[in-house]
Parts: C-alpha cells; structure tokens; sequence
C-alpha cells in the first residue's frame, strides 16, 4: 500500500518497524534497534530515490523517523506521534476485543544520547525533504517530531 496520509507511522514501512520494536526482548534491546536504525541514516548519504513521497519514502528513512517519534514521545511522556494502532501492539488478545487491548510499546527512558540521535536524524532527513523540494505537507509532521524532540521539559 505504501503510504496512505502524511504522518510518521502512516506508511507500511514505519508500521512494519513497530513490529521489530516489539520483538525486541527487553527495553535496553529496544533502544538499541532505535539508536543503530538513526545512526544507520545518520552515516550515509540519503539518495533522491528515497524521497518520493508519492508512494513511499525509502524504508530506512521511515524506519529512522519512526525511531525518533519513539524517542520524542518516550522523552516527553505523551503520546503525540506514537498513538496509532501501527506504533502500539495488543496487551492480551484473548481477554480484550480489539479496540480495548492496545497498549504502548515500552521503550524507556531515552539517554541523552538517544535524543541527540534522534534530533540529528530528523535534521538531516528535513534537509534532504526540502532540497528534494517535497511538499510541505510531508515536511510538516517531520517538523512537528524535531520541535518535539528539542523541547524543554
């Protein structure tokens, strides 16, 4: 399907990586797959390929943002990029129906670092967004993630 409106998780790509977050066997695990997924975009060039939002942008770069939308909403203990079905997973689906069992995926506390992980992550991909000359609407929730990530608590 690819993507389907102009959010974070509102691609089959971040909502896949949710499910690898999931996975993960404990919270340490979890901000480990976080920090490497940034880092992986942080220490390489983003092609132009990966800038069509028509479609979808390249996984990797909705991987990364998806990991800071975990990191900005774990850091400021709200739920602003993260509450979608795609960005949580089911508490027990054998006693709750559907729409009573989602729950939040636990990844911790984020460290300093991981934030700055996550901010120099959203930077660079606004930077190519723009010099891509893609549509505001696509930059705007990528706004939204780095003034999170940048907020005084």
């Amino acid at each position: 399907m690819g993507a389907w409106d102009h959010g974070i998780f509102d691609n089959d790509n971040a909502a896949d990586f949710s499910s690898y977050v999931e996975e993960c066997s404990d919270v340490q695990a979890r901000q480990d797959l976080l920090m490497a997924t940034m880092g992986a975009i942080i220490e390489r060039d983003i092609r132009d390929d990966e800038m069509t939002p028509d479609y979808e942008f390249g996984y990797e770069v909705e991987h990364a943002l998806a990991s800071a939308a975990y990191v900005a909403d774990a850091r400021n203990g709200r739920h602003d990029f993260t509450d979608t079905s795609y960005a949580m997973h089911l508490v027990d689906k054998d006693r709750f129906q559907e729409d009573d069992a989602w729950d939040y995926i636990d990844v911790g506390t984020p460290t300093p670092e991981l934030v700055e992980k996550a901010v120099q992550v959203v930077e660079k991909v606004l930077a190519k967004m723009e010099s891509a000359r893609i549509e505001p609407d696509w930059q705007e929730p990528s706004r939204k993630l780095l003034e999170a990530l940048k907020e005084k608590l």
